[in-house]
């Protein structure tokens, strides 16, 4: 990901210099419409701006999720092989890990419906980390494959966290988002994303939740709180509303 961000991001930090102050901010209406019109533009969802939160990376994300939702001696399932900070992120918090290993068929990596549902029944995992698209096999989920793990959710009380940071990065085939009309049940969805993969900026730790259901945003933004995740930093914040919207809708000079 070692490469040059692009112009119109660039542009959007030398906006923020030029303004000249760096202290202590909040989310301004115009990062919310960034946010609304990318989703919008790039994945043809609509969200609701009550549904976004605003977060300081993707893996620290998954870190305060498990402590909003898991206690001890909790399991959170993840499909392997998974980028390592989803087990971290479980672990750290004396949480079990239940690996549901990915298969191979054709040459190609395919969900075993059949374990996936049999590890649900037995554990009752209390989250699901799962990767769209996955890193790192690059398979990008079918539509009826994620309709199929949300009702898999659904019927044994699984909260479906779904990381979709990668979702820029297809050169081939169509990226389908869990937030899609009529793809995975909102009622127990949470989407973590960011821009940080897409345009090299990683090392920002900005990213941002989409949380439809209005209990369990709630419960995730108390944990933000406890964890003093309150103040956005202008550089990370400014990185979303200003470039995002830039890329989306073209440039404004």
């Amino acid at each position: 990901m070692d490469f040059t961000s692009p112009p119109a991001v660039i542009d959007g930090f030398r906006r923020i210099v030029e303004h000249g102050t760096f202290g202590y901010t909040w989310c301004f209406d115009e990062f919310y419409d960034a946010v609304i019109g990318f989703q919008r533009k790039r994945h043809q969802v609509e969200v609701e701006k009550s549904w976004i939160t605003l977060t300081y990376g993707t893996v620290s994300t998954l870190h305060y999720t498990v402590q909003a939702f898991c206690k001890p001696g909790d399991s959170v399932m993840m499909n392997t092989p998974v980028y390592d900070p989803f087990a971290m992120a479980a672990q750290r918090q004396g949480v079990q890990v239940l690996a549901n290993p990915l298969r191979v068929e054709d040459n190609r990596y395919q969900l075993d419906f059949n374990l996936i549902e049999e590890q649900l029944k037995t554990h009752r995992p209390t989250l699901w980390f799962f990767c769209s698209p996955h890193n790192p096999s690059g398979r990008i989920w079918r539509a009826e494959e994620i309709r199929q793990v949300s009702d898999l959710c659904q019927r044994y009380g699984t909260i479906l966290v779904v990381d979709e940071v990668h979702a820029e990065h297809i050169l081939d085939g169509k990226f389908v988002s869990c937030l899609t009309s009529g793809c995975a049940a909102q009622d127990n969805l949470i989407v973590l994303t960011s821009p940080n993969k897409a345009f090299n900026l990683g090392g920002l730790k900005t990213s941002y939740s989409m949380i439809p259901n209005d209990s369990l945003r709630q419960r995730f933004r108390q944990q933000l709180e406890k964890n003093s995740i309150t103040s956005p930093n202008m550089f990370g914040y400014g990185e979303l509303f200003w470039p995002i919207n830039t890329v989306c809708h073209g440039s404004t000079r």
